[in-house]
């Protein structure tokens, strides 16, 4: 990808081949939030611990578009406002609602920041434009330990 971002780091459970929202937020074990975009990392063993028990790492390049610069304090309202509606759908619903209006104003990425100032945390909004580089298939012995940061 010439003018890309990353490389970024995805830990997952499922093995696919390409990214995308279809199940974002619906499964029990996952934040609705999840319809807000690809979440990632800049950290490698951060993302490996979402790898674990046979997951997949993937290694992920993104196109250079428009930083939304969120502070963790945000993401936390925001959470706490889009998150509590009555169904799981509807809170997809108003995640991707909201992700589609920072796409209309030109932004392709939020950058998450943590109170110390770092960005742990990368949300890719649009799927499609992630260019997946190598993965990485965890077996279960090789689960990674918890990663510091």
């Amino acid at each position: 990808m010439a003018g890309g971002l990353g490389p970024f780091y995805h830990g997952s459970r499922e093995d696919f081949d390409e990214f995308t929202l279809e199940h974002a937020g619906r499964s029990t074990d996952r934040a609705s939030n999840g319809a807000l975009g690809v979440w990632c990392t800049p950290y490698r063993d951060f993302a490996a611990e979402y790898a674990a028990d046979g997951g997949v790492l993937y290694e992920i390049m993104a196109p250079d578009r428009a930083a939304y610069h969120m502070t963790i304090d945000e993401l936390r309202h925001l959470d706490n406002t889009l998150g509590f509606q009555p169904s799981v759908d509807e809170e997809v619903a108003a995640y991707d609602a909201y992700r589609r209006k920072l796409i209309r104003s030109g932004y392709g990425r939020i950058d998450v920041y943590e109170v110390n100032g770092s960005v742990d945390n990368i949300i890719i909004l649009e799927p499609e434009a992630i260019e997946i580089v190598a993965r990485h298939r965890f077996e279960m012995e090789q689960a990674p330990a918890p990663a510091m940061r």
